[in-house]
């Protein structure tokens, strides 16, 4: 057999998947930066939620949108889907086309264009969580 191909058989699994995330890493930070268009749902005291369409940046540890912003050391968790109250309230938006950024005071919701674009943001926003709590505890 080919030395690359054993290479590969014998990498351990844990190895190309951080390989494989360091890219998909990557590509995040570069789109990221460019700004997405998306649907942030607001929770309203009366009916139903209300959404806007928002062109949400992530740059120097900060998640943007046109009228506001939340900062990485703020964030909680991650989740996916329509797990809070306000996108459950929301007819409009699409489990798989959602998530929503949850701080110790509110949740942020947003819905995407795509269940890709979903899994990106969602994903790389979790992974500059982590690489940001290692350098906090590295101190």
């Amino acid at each position: 057999k080919p030395l690359r191909q054993l290479r590969r058989e014998y990498t351990p699994a844990h190895r190309r998947q951080a390989a494989m995330n360091t890219e998909t890493h990557a590509s995040f930070l570069h789109r990221a930066r460019k700004g997405a268009t998306m649907r942030k749902f607001q929770y309203n005291f009366t009916a139903k939620p209300k959404s806007s369409t928002k062109t949400v940046v992530y740059s120097n540890r900060t998640v943007a949108w046109n009228t506001g912003n939340v900062e990485l050391a703020a964030i909680d968790r991650i989740i996916r889907g329509r797990g809070t109250p306000v996108l459950q309230k929301a007819k409009a938006a699409k489990e798989e086309m959602c998530f929503s950024i949850l701080t110790n005071a509110r949740s942020y919701d947003f819905m995407c264009v795509s269940k890709k674009e979903r899994d990106m943001w969602a994903s790389g926003l979790r992974r500059e969580m982590e690489l940001h709590n290692k350098k906090l505890t590295a101190r």
